[in-house]
This record gives C-alpha cells, structure tokens and sequence, in this order.
C-alpha cells in the first residue's frame, strides 16, 4: 500500500449478521484511515463470504485480485480470497 493506503482486519459471526456491527466498523476504520491521510483502504474477504462481498461493494470496494490455490483452501478452508480496495477521496 506504500504508505498512502490503510489495512483492516476483522470477523463476525453468523448470529450478529443484519445488526449493523460491520457497517459500524467499517465507518469506522474508513474515517481513521481518512483522518491518518490515507488515499485507500484495502481488505481481504474469504470468496465464500456473500455478505461481506456485499457489503464492502455497497460501500464502493472492488476486487483487485483473487487468490486461489491448496494454500488458500489449507489456510482459510474457502477456495478464494478476494482483495477489495477503495479511493478514500
């Protein structure tokens, strides 16, 4: 990211899907990253994830690369990991 993006880690559970947890924090990593002068954000969501992918497209993320291979099923247990990223602007 070279300096002008921002990284965020996270999970949920299937029980606290539709409670707005991950819209919130989502906003919130967003507006740290955009007060610490970051240009983008950038996120990894396991293929299998519709509600993320869902998520993070309605808050105008797109895929740049999708990882595949027996170290990502080993690793994640999904067959893809997508990398979506987002101008801050």
């Amino acid at each position: 990211m070279g300096g002008g993006g921002h990284g965020v880690a996270g999970g949920g559970y299937a029980t606290q899907r539709g409670r707005g947890a991950g819209t919130a924090l989502l906003t919130r990593a967003e507006e740290t990253a955009r007060a610490q002068g970051k240009r983008t954000m950038a996120l990894g969501v396991l293929g299998d994830n519709d509600g993320a992918i869902r998520l993070y497209e309605c808050f105008g993320y797109r895929t740049t690369r999708i990882h595949r291979g027996f170290c990502v099923k080993f690793a994640t247990g999904s067959p893809e990991v997508w990398r979506m990223e987002k101008p801050l602007g």
